[in-house]
């Protein structure tokens, strides 16, 4: 029997519902999947390859161009691979090169790379965060209005609203952390700690 022009649209509809819906709940599974060693150590070897990829221009290269454009602009530091990530994107050549070195380390491209490295970072933030009250709404209510009643120029004031906005933001996310990804990170603190230092130096 044949299968009309609308009925073969419609399962083709059906089949594409159906595979993005299989591939969400892959990507929900793998992200509740504990951080283990794996993960940590090839984010930290990834880290320290950074210049590979950002660096190495003769003049200004990707690494300044990314910064000029963050310039100005606060960043969610719980998101601090995805953040690095997007940016990217407006630079195909360092995409290129980026994904192919986080595929060398065992990620599938640098989406899946971002979302393990954010996960790593902020179970490092965490652990360093043991102990510490969690940041309340009254606490950045209190500095905004500080920041209101100062003298400062208007743009400054909306740079710091919105560094202290993502603060809160990350600080609630850092808090919320599965302890397994904790423990996974904690014998790794001072590995990503150089690796941090060797990303800022670059």
């Amino acid at each position: 029997m044949l299968i009309s022009i609308r009925s073969e649209s419609a399962l083709a509809r059906f089949f594409q519902l159906t595979v993005a819906l299989l591939l969400s709940i892959a990507a929900t599974q793998a992200h509740s999947r504990p951080l283990n060693d794996d993960d940590v150590e090839a984010i930290i070897a990834t880290m320290e390859e950074m210049d590979t990829v950002l660096g190495d221009d003769e003049q200004k290269g990707p690494e300044d161009q990314i910064e000029d454009e963050r310039d100005g602009r606060s960043t969610d530091i719980s998101r601090f691979f995805s953040g690095l990530v997007e940016e990217i994107e407006k630079h195909p050549p360092t995409k290129e090169k980026l994904a192919s070195m986080v595929q060398r380390h065992g990620f599938k491209d640098p989406e899946e790379w971002a979302a393990v490295g954010d996960r790593v970072y902020a179970a490092y933030a965490a652990s360093q965060m043991e102990g510490q009250p969690a940041m309340t709404q009254d606490d950045i209510d209190r500095y905004m209005a500080r920041i209101e009643d100062s003298p400062m120029p208007e743009a400054q004031k909306t740079r710091m609203r919105n560094n202290m906005e993502n603060m809160l933001a990350a600080n609630r996310a850092f808090h919320n952390v599965p302890d397994e990804d904790i423990q996974a990170v904690r014998p790794y603190a001072e590995e990503i700690i150089r690796a941090l230092q060797m990303a800022d130096d670059e």
